[in-house]
């Protein structure tokens, strides 16, 4: 079996998840639907006539394509694709490959993926409501942050990491005058892809120019993320608009025992009643009440069962269930793992 992962190289996750399969002795490439992740490519791809942009990525998705059918691949995993067009779908189809599909996002916010979705051998989502309304396995992300042990000391209040775009500056320009309101710390780590961009972007939103200064157009290392939510006493997660999914950072804060603060009205119901304690809700009408409620809470740490539950092996153990065709069992379940944790690497 040789399995092929196809998606857009966000943040190296697929890469990383496909040397995880590598690791359990599946034989997983990652390739990346996108000819260059650079800024000139992701400027082109946005902005390009429609008909030169179609012609310059057809290209490559076709010798894309050509190549993973020449490598001998059983199976094909779409995660959240942007470029791939039905008739590269078709293509391994005719090849007699299978093409199933994780949505890593809302069908809603990502269209090209829909257009797919007749194609599919079979779907899942992180996002229950699609899941509910389409049919879709629901399979929640997870986390794959290394833990310090033992932990470190919670040396700061609050951290953030994002990439600052849609609404996030305005709602962060407030967070930080709540947080220095009540004298609190706060570490931050903010990308964006170009500072200049960035600034002809929010040029008519004046409060959020000073954000400029702390903005990386570097994506953050996984090992200094995890490092920072493990020394943070709360973390903050301002989830998407239009989706009800669970993000990363859920996970990486409950598996690194940081209080989440989030905006995500979903949270509570899509996890047990013993994980309530870490979750408070960011209520953007009562900032100064929402950071001062999270920096009180003590919960109990997480068990083994929870642990596996919220971790990449989880999602890695649901992933090669759902692809081989099995029910794919409830992530929160009421049971131990399959296999020792320690067996497992968590």
């Amino acid at each position: 079996m040789t399995r092929a992962i196809i998606g857009p190289a966000f943040f190296g996750y697929l890469a990383d998840i496909a040397n995880r399969f590598n690791d359990r002795g599946q034989d997983t490439v990652f390739y990346d639907e996108r000819p260059s992740n650079s800024l000139r490519s992701k400027l082109f791809v946005r902005f390009a006539p429609r008909h030169v942009r179609d012609r310059t990525l057809a290209r490559h998705v076709d010798a894309l394509i050509g190549r993973i059918i020449a490598a001998g691949t059983t199976e094909v995993l779409l995660v959240s694709p942007e470029v791939i067009t039905p008739e590269a779908v078709q293509w391994l189809r005719d090849a007699g490959i299978p093409v199933s599909m994780y949505l890593w996002d809302s069908v809603s916010n990502k269209p090209r993926a829909a257009a797919l979705l007749p194609q599919m051998a079979q779907v899942a989502s992180f996002d229950p409501q699609d899941c509910a309304a389409r049919g879709f396995a629901l399979i929640p992300l997870y986390s794959a942050a290394p833990r310090q042990d033992p932990a470190p000391a919670k040396t700061q209040d609050i951290f953030y990491c994002t990439t600052l775009h849609s609404n996030r500056p305005a709602l962060l320009t407030r967070i930080r005058t709540a947080v220095a309101r009540g004298g609190w710390s706060a570490k931050l780590f903010l990308f964006y892809h170009s500072r200049p961009l960035w600034m002809v972007r929010y040029a008519s939103q004046p409060q959020v120019w000073p954000l400029l200064c702390l903005i990386s157009t570097q994506s953050f290392a996984q090992a200094d993320i995890a490092a920072a939510t493990q020394r943070a006493r709360a973390v903050i997660d301002i989830h998407h608009g239009a989706q009800s999914g669970l993000t990363m950072r859920t996970f990486e804060a409950l598996s690194l025992d940081t209080v989440l603060l989030t905006t995500n009205p979903h949270v509570t119901s899509q996890l047990p009643g013993v994980l309530h304690d870490w979750i408070v809700a960011l209520d953007l009408n009562n900032l100064d009440g929402s950071l001062a409620q999270a920096l009180a809470r003590t919960p109990a740490p997480l068990t083994p069962d929870l642990l596996y539950a919220v971790s990449v092996t989880r999602f890695l153990d649901q992933i090669d269930d759902f692809l081989a065709g099995h029910p794919v069992r409830d992530a929160f379940a009421d049971r131990g793992p399959p296999h020792s944790l320690a067996s497992k690497g968590i």
